[in-house]
């Protein structure tokens, strides 16, 4: 997959050189050329889960051979589900090894 600037002025790039730059050369943000549809994902594991839905993105790159380890390592710890009710259930995301809210 590729990836482009939001300002449109720049050439797409892979994964691996939007990471690298951080901005676009037109001071955009990098985004992908186009988001992938999923109908359903089963689930069994969090790393399992994480490495189907970000698997798309890296298709292509260098780095896609290491994206199944790289969800085992980040995905090392617990993560409960808070169920709300019958529909509505919250990931506790605060559980992490910093106990921060974005891991």
């Amino acid at each position: 997959m590729k990836f482009i600037s939001t300002r449109k002025k720049a050439r797409s790039v892979s994964l691996s050189e939007a990471l690298e730059r951080g901005l676009a050369e037109d001071g955009g943000l990098y985004i992908p050329e186009k988001f992938p549809h999923f109908d359903s994902i089963p689930f069994k594991s969090w790393p399992e889960f994480a490495e189907k839905i970000l698997s798309p993105f890296f298709e292509g790159d260098h780095l896609e051979s290491f994206l199944g380890k790289a969800c085992k390592s980040a995905f090392s710890f617990p993560l409960p589900l808070k169920i709300l009710n019958d529909s509505t259930a919250v990931l506790e995301l605060f559980h992490g090894p910093t106990a921060a809210f974005k891991d």
